[in-house]
């Protein structure tokens, strides 16, 4: 286009020529104006061989390509631009904040004044840009730009974008309503989660899963919580269950089907793994308080059938259900049905003839209402209450019947209850516990006990109920509670016959009230996931029962066992000597493991055992599970050695496995908090900076965390996979960007064993080269030692590739282990980077020196480059340069530095 044939649109008459091109694209026949559209109109109009928009993003400080159109023959960029950092283009952003326009019509003006602009935009071979902003109620949101016009009249250019943006304002805001409501279609709009739709719709890729788990969560005390405490009680209710789901099942997707009910749906998941999440998810609800019930199952037959295997979950769900409303809630005696919620339903669970009797005992006695309901709220079997100043009680007839009282009204019931209680421990127990409510004061009253009924059964009950106090609290007026039954399972485990977690905490307490020293030792088997898939949950259960038989006839009189969940157990030794409980563990890991092997189960460590020692006194025993629960965790990462407690080993695992939930959360979200930074490599003869290391970092509540802790916590929940393709993707694209200004300028960038056994990372390295256009032998490829010789045929067909594609290869910490030699004849590495141990020896011994020397001067006889790797002392580079080396790499000259910074540094030392 001319300057005349421009002309022609410009000024007075863009407006009227706009809106031609607007109505003419109303009339067709979808009546649609679209961006696309109007970027192409835009790039046609100023003969430009790019048009695009750039939103940004305030909350992650980047900007992205969000919208585009090419001319014929120019490759999009779109897809290589996506959250670059806000900070890069900063003085664009003050430029468009004085309205102003960016308007480069030579990029190599921009070269030494802003590096870090030039090397973004000269791999998209720009030679001039326009752009200008785009508002959104007087906030910038944006940007749209043009690059390398015809046309070189670039006031009358800012002048149509000017008017052009004005128009593209309302079209993204019409854009992000569409895409707000199709967000709405398939999301729940309280917890953010995927809906009922957005699973119908995943179902329909069933077809490509080999196996399926699917997980049925219903909120069970919802409705209860909406209709006691109000519906924004039970949104919090729901969000809590939202964010605990996610938090275990962080790489799947999650589905509010319903109001109570949510969805996790496990394509193409191992059972034992599965199996594994949901036991996870089940302790977590219960630690948590989220009333959350669930009902799950797993699949591989082909096809997989989602909607059938949804109903199997809900099938199981729902029988979950029926046993958790016939039961009494343990830990709060809470009858779960609430059929007793009132004065009126209490009343029904006395008989009529009774009825008066009642209420002459309310008129003569000290009662409250307001206790009363408080008490009757929280449900119960058992319904009684008394004057605490006159001693007078009365109970409900299901009391009376069962237990075989004469009548309702009783006087010194808590003197006369004492009679059913048939062991003499519960008995001192029951004595010790209400001395406890006057001594201290107490407002409530808990606990679990053994009692017989009037024919002699015997049962476990828990006793619960609120105590009211004068208003100096001084004296006690009156007592309203229940007592409830405790089912056979919450006193032992079937299977080991060991006692269950609840009688645990009943025991603990015991011993903590009589001052009674004891030790504690914890333990958790392992493979079991292995054993139920391969042998069969019977051959699973048949060695749980052989392992609690052992341990019980072997410390019969030394050690109390618990069963605490799953595969967990707890030990209580009563012998006072600390000697013993070391003992007691290696005993306990002997007879586990001779029971393995005569189960022909070969596994290395089948337990793994902590030592918390002696129970003290200013611990409860729900923080005592609690630490064991800790210790297990941490002895499951270590079972070759026993774990002892300590109160910072604890505080660090718990610290750690939060940041760890919160690391794989930003894996997941798409590595908001992650970021590269380069540490240069310089020539050992000019000291210029001719390359540089790939360095992953990343913040957790904006604080620095070493690499040496959260890569171990990513290599655990196999995450290094995602996050190594993330990171080669950041250094290609770097790379690239500085081989604007040194053409020979290479970047190293790591690569584990943990990535070279995913399958899929060779094609993905291939797609991302070819993406971004980049000269492969710029690209250096580290190998470290560790893990390598576990699979060679695969590390070999691995480095082959690298080299077919153009990478060259580094063989990384050259010298820090046992194989350095052997990995320098077998693998076709191009550079050997020394480790900086030796660099350390170097400086400690001249023999050393003379040693080291040998090694270069061996790697040069091998055509291969040395790289050291340390030097942070003149006096090491001397050594360094004296030994022959190529480069160098160390605090001497450069620390990991951000890579605006690198920038710099390299337009400083090519100029």
């Amino acid at each position: 286009m001319s300057k005349k044939e421009f002309e022609l649109v410009k000024t007075s008459d863009i407006a009227d020529y706009l809106g031609k091109w607007v109505w003419d694209s109303l009339a067709l026949e979808e009546a649609k104006l679209d961006i696309d559209a109007l970027m192409e109109f835009l790039g046609k109009l100023c003969k430009c061989e790019r048009t695009y928009i750039f939103e940004i993003d305030y909350v992650k400080r980047t900007f992205s390509n969000t919208y585009e159109w090419c001319a014929q023959g120019v490759d999009s960029q779109k897809e290589l631009l996506q959250n670059e950092d806000l900070d890069t283009i900063n003085v664009w952003i003050e430029a468009f904040a004085n309205n102003e326009s960016v308007v480069i019509s030579n990029i190599d003006e921009i070269k030494e004044s802003t590096p870090w602009i030039y090397a973004v935009l000269k791999p998209q071979g720009i030679h001039s840009l326009v752009a200008e902003p785009i508002y959104c109620r007087e906030k910038l949101v944006g940007f749209l730009g043009i690059d390398n016009p015809e046309v070189f009249e670039f006031e009358e250019i800012t002048n149509v974008l000017s008017r052009v943006a004005l128009l593209f304002t309302y079209l993204l805001e019409h854009k992000k309503l569409e895409e707000r409501v199709q967000y709405n279609k398939y999301h729940d709009q309280l917890t953010r989660s995927l809906n009922k739709n957005a699973l119908d719709r995943e179902f329909l890729n069933a077809a490509s899963w080999n196996t399926l788990g699917i997980v049925s969560c219903d909120l069970s005390e919802l409705k209860f919580t909406n209709e006691e405490l109000g519906f924004t009680e039970g949104d919090v209710m729901i969000c809590r269950c939202n964010e605990l789901i996610k938090e275990i099942f962080v790489s799947y997707d999650t589905y509010r089907i319903s109001g109570d009910r949510f969805v996790v749906i496990c394509p193409n998941i191992k059972e034992a793994y599965f199996d594994d999440l949901v036991t996870q998810l089940e302790k977590a609800a219960a630690a948590n308080d989220c009333c959350m019930l669930c009902g799950s199952v797993w699949s591989n037959e082909k096809p997989i059938n989602p909607d059938a295997l949804l109903d199997e979950a809900e099938k199981v769900l729902h029988k979950n259900k029926a046993i958790y409303f016939c039961q009494t809630d343990p830990k709060f005696g809470k009858t779960r049905n609430r059929r007793i919620t009132s004065l009126e339903s209490f009343l029904d669970s006395v008989n009529d003839s009774h009825a008066s009797m009642l209420y002459r005992f309310i008129e003569n006695n000290y009662f409250s209402f307001d206790l009363f309901f408080k008490s009757m709220e929280m449900g119960g079997n058992f319904p009684y209450f008394g004057d605490l100043q006159k001693n007078a009680w009365f109970i409900s007839d299901n009391i009376k019947e069962t237990w075989g009282f004469d009548k309702n009204i009783i006087h010194d019931f808590v003197h006369k209850w004492k009679r059913n209680i048939p062991h003499e421990e519960d008995a001192e127990l029951y004595e010790r516990s209400i001395a406890e409510v006057f001594r201290f004061k107490k407002e409530a009253y808990d606990l679990i006990y053994r009692v017989v009924d009037k024919n002699g059964e015997e049962l476990w009950v828990r006793a619960f109920g609120y105590i009211r106090w004068d208003e100096n609290k001084e004296i006690p007026l009156f007592f309203c509670g229940h007592i409830v039954k405790v089912n056979h399972d919450f006193d032992a485990d079937s299977i080991t016959n060991f006692k269950r977690e609840k009688v645990a905490i009943r025991d603990i307490g015991s011993l903590l009230y009589d001052k009674r020293k004891a030790q504690c030792l914890c333990f958790r088997l392992s493979g079991f996931g292995e054993i139920n898939e391969l042998r069969g949950r019977d051959t699973g259960n048949n060695l749980l029962k052989d392992i609690g038989a052992s341990l019980s006839r072997e410390f019969e009189n030394t050690a109390q066992f618990y069963r605490l969940d799953g595969l967990r157990f707890l030990t209580i030794i009563m012998d006072e000597e600390d000697g013993n409980v070391a003992e007691i563990s290696k005993k306990i890991k002997n007879i586990i493991s001779d029971l393995y092997v005569a189960y022909n189960i070969p596994i290395r460590y089948p337990c793994a055992v902590g030592i918390l020692g002696e129970i003290k006194e200013n611990v409860s025993p729900i923080e005592l599970l609690t630490d064991v629960s800790s210790v297990l965790d941490i002895a499951k990462t270590k079972p070759e050695t026993d774990t002892i407690y300590s109160v910072g080993t604890l505080t660090l695992h718990r610290a750690q496995k939060h940041m760890g939930l919160e690391l794989s959360k930003d894996v997941v979200n798409g590595m908001n908090n992650f970021r590269v930074v380069v540490q240069p490599i310089v020539s050992s003869t000019t000291h210029k900076v001719v390359g540089g290391e790939v360095l992953l970092r990343w913040k957790y509540l904006n604080q620095e965390v070493s690499p040496m802790v959260f890569v171990p916590i990513l290599e655990d929940n196999d995450l290094m996979p995602v996050v190594g393709k993330w990171v080669f993707e950041q250094a290609v694209k770097l790379c690239k960007r500085l081989n604007s200004y040194d053409p020979n300028f290479f970047l190293d960038f790591n690569v584990s064993y943990h990535q070279i056994k995913d399958e899929t990372l060779l094609a993905y390295m291939g797609n991302i080269m070819s993406e971004y256009n980049i000269t492969s032998s710029r690209l250096v490829m580290e190998l470290t030692e560790t893990h390598y010789n576990d699979d060679p045929i695969k590390l070999q067909k691995f480095i082959n590739s690298c080299k077919t594609m153009g990478m060259k290869i580094v063989l990384d910490d050259f010298g820090a282990g046992y194989s350095s030699l052997e990995m320098l004849l077998k693998y076709p590495a191009h550079v050997v980077k020394l480790d900086r141990s030796l660099m350390k020896k170097m400086s400690d011994s001249s023999d050393s020196n003379i040693f080291i020397s040998t090694i270069v001067s061996a790697c040069h006889n091998f055509n291969k480059l040395v790289c050291v790797e340390g030097v942070e002392t003149e006096t090491e580079l001397k050594m360094v340069t004296q030994a022959g080396c190529d480069t160098i790499q160390g605090f001497y000259f450069y620390k990991p530095m951000e890579v605006l910074d690198l920038y710099d540094l390299v337009i400083k030392d090519n100029s």
